[in-house]
């Protein structure tokens, strides 16, 4: 009887195959960067100002340049910032405005990242029900792609 004796390198081609099979099932879907331009696509005409009762729900980065809010009501809207915001958003915990008027933001007001404020550039609001809709469908389709 021949005893094979086995190293921790003999395993390493069967541990990467399987990562490979584990990551390929994982990828179903839509990436990051995917929902994000279908977030994009769904975003309407420039607006100069959104009225709100001075309460954001929830706020998500939207690629390295913008981000979307989501206000009471259903209401969500994606602005668009200035320059030298885009590590801030992906990197910050918390989201402060500065805006000009009281329950209003207006484009020019700011958004507080940590310790940079950036511009607001645009604001369009955002047919956030048609968005995660597509975003479903191309989830059920398996690929990211679509």
């Amino acid at each position: 009887m021949t005893t094979v004796k086995t190293t921790p390198m003999m395993w390493l081609p069967l541990v990467i195959g399987l990562m490979l099979a584990i990551s390929a099932c994982s990828g179903l879907g839509p990436t990051r960067i995917e929902t994000e331009e279908v977030y994009r696509k769904h975003a309407g005409e420039p607006i100069d100002r959104i009225r709100y009762t001075g309460f954001v729900q929830d706020w998500q980065p939207v690629g390295s340049d913008a981000v979307m809010l989501s206000l009471a009501r259903n209401r969500y809207f994606l602005l668009d910032l200035g320059a030298g915001c885009h590590l801030e958003a992906r990197s910050s915990e918390t989201l402060g405005l500065e805006t000009g008027v009281s329950r209003q933001i207006s484009r020019f007001d700011r958004i507080r990242f940590r310790d940079t404020s950036c511009q607001i550039e645009e604001i369009r609001p955002v047919d956030y029900q048609a968005a995660r809709t597509e975003i479903r469908e191309m989830q059920q389709e398996g690929s990211p792609s679509g």
